[in-house]
């Protein structure tokens, strides 16, 4: 689909949505809105058939709804996601008062949930999570303590759950390989992890300060971060470690602006 084609569309929300992000395959919008409420939109038949087409006055309404128990922090695709195998058409989400959990993209049904407990066996939330490119692996960042675990994907296990020494709380993550990732925190740090290493992880570090991360993306050799009140993205080359990029955009606000890289 390309841009003017996007930018046709009328959205039918009844509430402003807190992000969004596309199915891996292309056909369908994941968003959170204010209330509490996940959606997933589809595209309007004509332009996922072939050859495409722009209907006239298109309408992109939500085909269902999930209601979280409170305030959505985080979601994701599953990456290999393809709607011609339902088996793979899931999300993932966290959010407050609740352990993540793993839902149909079809009918918003619960599919799995993956709880992690505190030392009094009370399930923990979670303020981030991110997947493993092979979808093998959820990665989640515990809302209290700088606290990072990740699950099997197909048996909700705890696989790894490892208190870190990152300033918190850690409320971004972007998943490298089947075992790197980066984690992002309200104090500013960013820090590269190996599951393979029992080490503090490897810091990724800017002359300048840097605000609380709002959000990681990878690509390649390089991890790009958004801070809070800043309008720059920053992009680290993992080799050096150092900022080897700087994208400037309007987001000097207390507030989430996302953004995402291709390539």
């Amino acid at each position: 689909m390309d841009a003017p084609a996007a930018a046709a569309l009328t959205y039918d929300l009844t509430t402003p949505p807190k992000g969004c992000s596309w199915a891996p395959d292309g056909t369908c919008l994941l968003t959170a809105g204010d209330d509490a409420r996940l959606r997933v939109l589809e595209l309007p038949a004509p332009m996922v058939a072939e050859p495409p087409a722009a209907p006239e006055n298109p309408v992109w309404r939500p085909t269902f709804e999930v209601k979280a128990c409170e305030c959505v922090y985080d979601y994701a695709w599953y990456p290999r996601l393809h709607s011609s195998q339902p088996s793979t058409c899931v999300f993932a989400a966290c959010a407050r008062a609740a352990p993540p959990a793993l839902y149909d993209a079809y009918d918003g049904r619960r599919r799995a949930s993956y709880v992690l407990r505190d030392a009094l066996d009370e399930p923990v939330p979670c303020l981030a999570l991110s997947f493993s490119p092979g979808g093998a692996t959820l990665r989640v960042a515990a809302q209290k303590r700088s606290r990072l675990a990740a699950f099997d994907v197909a048996t909700s296990q705890v696989v790894s759950d490892t208190a870190v020494a990152q300033r918190g709380p850690l409320a971004c993550l972007a998943c490298i390989d089947e075992h790197v990732f980066v984690a992002g925190g309200y104090s500013g740090q960013i820090r590269v992890y190996d599951d393979r290493e029992n080490d503090p992880g490897v810091a990724l570090k800017d002359s300048n300060k840097m605000g609380g991360v709002t959000r990681l993306r990878v690509s390649n050799d390089a991890v790009y971060a958004s801070h809070r009140g800043e309008d720059v993205v920053r992009g680290f080359d993992l080799r050096t470690r150092r900022v080897a990029s700087r994208c400037t955009r309007a987001g000097h606000a207390h507030q989430r602006f996302d953004f995402d890289v291709v390539g």
